[in-house]
């Protein structure tokens, strides 16, 4: 950290902490992530997985990484700098964002999610936090190494329950773009729940039944054998529900949550 000047805090979690920076010799503005795990184990596999794919991944819509480094005891790494994330521009728009604007994003995250994808990755924990945005309004997918199951957003709880295989989550990925794009559309009601229960109620209601196989891993679940959700019928008129007037967007996303569905049944 010796050759960094620390700006700003942009953000910390579990994992970590995220520093705005500016390199004292050549004066260029980065974000270095200090893991701080008490498990250097943890830390490390973390560490590897996102240096591994970014390494790997070359792509305009993917955050670039530019160094890895050790100090005092903790591993950090330095990204890119980008001016605000996509919660932050959501946030100034309460009746969401201009269709032009949904329809430009939604393109750049659909660009770097195929790439991913056709690379055999999968990225996992796609949602507004780690949408950044530039100030030419470019989007970069982050945060590919912080991940575990109890991370997954409760917004894609279904996919993740209904999933046959472990190693299939690309129906995650797919639930999630629809989801990000509800949320751009200030739709967010339809997201969130108090509980995982609760939260699987809401997508019933709003999406349709469970496929039987979905159905089925609902029942084997032990977590909610006291539990029953509700008695719906498909929703014939799912843009209606989900309250865009945009077609093209709502197509969009009842592809992403019909073929999620599907795709996670088997």
């Amino acid at each position: 950290m010796d050759n960094y000047l620390k700006l700003a805090l942009l953000g910390e979690g579990s994992y970590g902490q995220v520093y705005k920076c500016q390199h004292r010799q050549s004066k260029d503005i980065v974000a270095i992530k200090k893991y701080l795990h008490s498990s250097e184990q943890v830390v490390s596999w973390t560490l590897e997985r996102e240096i591994k794919l970014l390494v790997q991944c070359r792509h305009e819509n993917l955050v670039r990484m530019q160094d890895v480094f050790k100090h005092d005891g903790h591993l950090h790494a330095v990204f890119e700098f980008v001016d605000r994330c996509l919660v932050e521009e959501v946030a100034r728009e309460p009746q969401g964002l201009q269709k032009t604007s949904i329809r430009k994003h939604t393109f750049q995250i659909l660009r770097a999610v195929d790439y991913l994808h056709t690379n055999n990755i999968v990225h996992r924990d796609i949602k507004p936090d780690n949408i950044l945005v530039t100030s030419s309004g470019v989007i970069k997918l982050c945060d590919f190494g912080i991940f575990s199951e109890p991370c997954i957003p409760i917004w894609v709880l279904k996919v993740f329950l209904c999933l046959l295989s472990p190693l299939s989550f690309r129906p995650v990925d797919v639930w999630a773009i629809g989801c990000t794009i509800l949320i751009m559309a200030r739709c967010g009601v339809f997201l969130y729940g108090d509980t995982e229960i609760d939260q699987l109620h809401q997508i019933v209601r709003k999406v349709g039944p469970l496929t039987p196989g979905q159905m089925q891993m609902f029942s084997d679940n032990p977590n909610y054998t006291s539990f029953s959700l509700p008695e719906v019928e498909l929703p014939k008129d799912l843009r209606r529900k989900y309250g865009l007037h945009d077609p093209l967007l709502a197509d969009l996303v009842e592809v992403s949550v019909l073929s999620s569905a599907q795709l996670g049944s088997h």
